[in-house]
């Protein structure tokens, strides 16, 4: 089970695992619901951040990186977006969703041991990220945390760029969980301990991408918590 966020980087995961095991039958489910996991729909969960998962084995896979993000169009249209009190006055897009395990409320941003609360008026909720994303993409919203895995082709591109000047939603970690009763099946816990590595992999070399495009210093303010 794992969150539509996914669609940019763990596809290919889930295909360059198979050809080690091809008789091995993947089943991914979308989107993440840790009460359902918690029923049994599902063996493995992908999470992030503070997760209360009773009965179950978490392994890091990575840091969750969050950019404000918006596009070159919208810049042009209401102005450098240089402080979060300006998303007061913009188009606002962000996801929600979440269940009483794994919901983070995502109501401030950080920086260099500041917090600031937001105060969106025009926002815009969605419970797909792939549709905000589209919507960001296009010009009609800002998003004030969007995953840098899930960006960075765009930011390569040049079709989105950062926002906020290094505020940003606080950074968290990401885990595979699977239920404590499952996790000595041998095949679980292979497949657990290969994508929570091969994830954390591609993590690292998009957050060398971004210090390449933006700086060091922004990368590191940004995997702040």
């Amino acid at each position: 089970m794992v969150p539509n966020t996914f669609v940019s980087i763990s596809h290919s995961l889930f295909f360059e695992y198979i050809k080690f095991f091809p008789k091995h039958k993947i089943r991914v489910i979308t989107p993440v619901n840790t009460e359902e996991f918690q029923k049994g729909s599902a063996d493995i969960v992908a999470v992030t951040g503070h997760v209360t998962l009773p009965d179950s084995i978490l392994i890091p896979r990575g840091r969750m990186i969050f950019v404000p993000v918006a596009a070159p169009s919208f810049i042009e249209k209401y102005g450098l977006l240089d402080h979060p009190d300006r998303l007061a006055e913009v188009p606002v897009g962000h996801t929600f969703g979440g269940d009483k395990f794994s919901h983070t409320p995502f109501d401030s941003v950080c920086k260099q041991g500041k917090r600031c609360h937001l105060h969106l008026r025009q926002q815009i909720e969605w419970s797909s990220p792939n549709l905000l994303f589209e919507s960001v993409l296009a010009g009609e919203c800002a998003s004030p945390g969007m995953p840098l895995f899930y960006c960075i082709d765009a930011l390569r591109a040049e079709k989105l760029v950062p926002i906020l000047n290094g505020w940003h939603r606080a950074s968290q970690f990401n885990y595979l969980a699977c239920h404590s009763s499952r996790w000595n099946v041998p095949y679980i816990r292979t497949f657990m301990n290969w994508f929570a590595e091969r994830f954390a992999e591609k993590e690292a070399h998009y957050e060398k991408e971004f210090a390449k495009l933006f700086g060091e210093e922004l990368l590191h303010e940004l995997m702040t918590s």
